[in-house]
């Protein structure tokens, strides 16, 4: 999976966190729009675009820094 989709998650009241796989390099316009409830989003490092109003105002993006030993391993 390397994309996910416009309004993909749009008008969703069930997600409470997200952990989006490290292949995904797009998130398409009003994916995760207009979601009821706050969720946690994690980003993977390697996305390369993200869509207009992708996100609301509900959800809390993060990413998971790489630690010295990630970046050796990888």
């Amino acid at each position: 999976m390397v994309e996910i989709s416009s309004r993909a998650f749009e008008n969703c009241t069930f997600i409470e966190s997200i952990k989006l796989p490290e292949t995904i390099r797009v998130i398409g316009e009003y994916a995760f729009n207009t979601i009821t409830n706050s969720i946690m989003v994690e980003l993977p490092l390697n996305v390369e675009t993200i869509g207009k109003n992708a996100f609301t105002e509900n959800v809390v993006l993060y990413t998971k820094a790489l630690s010295e030993k990630d970046k050796w391993d990888a």
